[in-house]
């Protein structure tokens, strides 16, 4: 019985090995397409300063999304969404010791998030890039593959099937961990806070603003990028 086990464990891992060995120059062979760029030779690249500062970029307003390729992610609840929490949270102000006041609150404080899917994210995105179609505005998407191997072939091969799956148009540039590190700490350092910004504007001089709304937040976020433009 243990022998029989060890033996298709043993022919399952071959067919595993053979089929990583085939899709693995596949995955790397992805380039992208006229709408999505992929700037490979980003993972050279040793601060953030170097890539927003590309001649890709020149004269252009940048609306940065810095991501990690997983599934969903957490994101702030919006304006609207916090005036409606506050809305129901006037309701229960002769509760207020109730489970439900106290999570509307801290929702009304920033305190809370909410998890969502990429998808959704990268679809408001679409729709935000849409409308500045005609303006100098770059959509630039900047991933730390996040990746247990770190080696560059793997983080590349990574990178590019996270790309792929979803097909987003704009820019789309790597992280080498080393850089990845180092932008965490330049946040933390300015924010209190270490992890990656998620959302980041870039004024046509290359100066970041840290305290970007996200796509959702379009009533705060697109005032910002006129502004930006005008200048």
């Amino acid at each position: 019985m243990i022998k029989n086990i060890i033996q298709i464990l043993g022919i399952a891992l071959f067919f595993f090995l053979i089929g990583y060995v085939l899709t693995y120059p596949y995955e790397l062979s992805y380039n992208g397409s006229k709408s999505v760029v992929l700037l490979e030779d980003s993972y050279e690249k040793t601060s953030l300063k170097e890539l927003i500062n590309r001649k890709e970029f020149e004269g252009k307003v940048l609306y940065v999304r810095i991501w990690e390729p997983f599934d969903t992610e957490v994101r702030p609840y919006t304006d609207i969404e916090r005036e409606s929490f506050q809305r129901q949270l006037d309701s229960l102000k002769d509760d207020t010791t109730s489970n439900e006041y106290f999570h509307l609150s801290m929702k009304v404080k920033g305190r809370f998030l909410q998890r969502v899917s990429i998808k959704e994210q990268l679809t408001a995105l679409e729709t935000i890039s849409y409308k500045y179609k005609n303006s100098n505005v770059a959509f630039v998407y900047i991933t730390d593959p996040d990746n247990d191997f770190r080696s560059r072939k793997d983080d590349l091969r990574k990178w590019k099937m996270a790309v792929k799956k979803y097909e987003t148009p704009g820019y789309h540039l790597i992280m080498n961990p080393s850089l990845a590190k180092q932008i965490r700490q330049h946040f933390k350092e300015r924010t209190n806070c270490g992890i990656l910004p998620k959302y980041i504007l870039v004024d046509k001089q290359g100066n970041v603003n840290y305290s970007t709304p996200w796509p959702k937040d379009t009533s705060l976020l697109y005032p910002q990028i006129n502004q930006l433009l005008q200048n």
